[in-house]
């Protein structure tokens, strides 16, 4: 067992990867696919082996996101009146993950960051100019990743 600087275990389960686990597992599901095929997919996608993904579904997360019936397909699409061009533009949904869950899940955590904070200083800047306060939500959001991940990191 690894452990960081903190004493915080290394191998431990962020809220963010928690969300996309159970996120793939349940869709997988509800479109007729197996587990295991989900297990892989999010893997990939967060960072973990298919094996910690299972063990992290059964035992930790199954009984929490158990939001639907079996096989009633899961509500993906969003009304457009509660469209959030903040936090979850739908632009940025096409394909079935979300441009900010791909780059996360291709970038070393330090490349991450240093990703975030590009996008902070761009929104901070250019706020004034532009977008005003939506901008500046923007940047907030991009503060909190960079500070999620920063926090994972230790």
């Amino acid at each position: 067992m690894s452990y960081g600087k903190a004493g915080i275990r290394k191998d431990s389960w962020s809220h963010w990867q928690d969300e996309q686990l159970a996120k793939v597992v349940l869709e997988y599901e509800a479109k007729g696919k197996t587990q295991q095929e989900a297990f892989e997919v999010a893997g990939a996608m967060i960072g973990k082996s298919a094996a910690a993904c299972q063990g992290r579904w059964h035992t930790e997360l199954k009984h929490k996101h158990w939001a639907y019936e079996p096989n009633q397909p899961i509500p993906i699409k969003q009304d457009e009146s509660k469209q959030d061009n903040i936090n979850h533009p739908p632009h940025y949904t096409i394909g079935g993950i979300e441009v900010i869950d791909y780059i996360r899940a291709k970038l070393t955590p330090e490349e991450f960051i240093g990703f975030c904070r590009g996008n902070v200083l761009k929104y901070v800047s250019r706020a004034p100019h532009k977008g005003g306060v939506e901008d500046l939500k923007k940047a907030k959001n991009y503060l909190d990743f960079w500070i999620e991940t920063a926090e994972g990191m230790k």
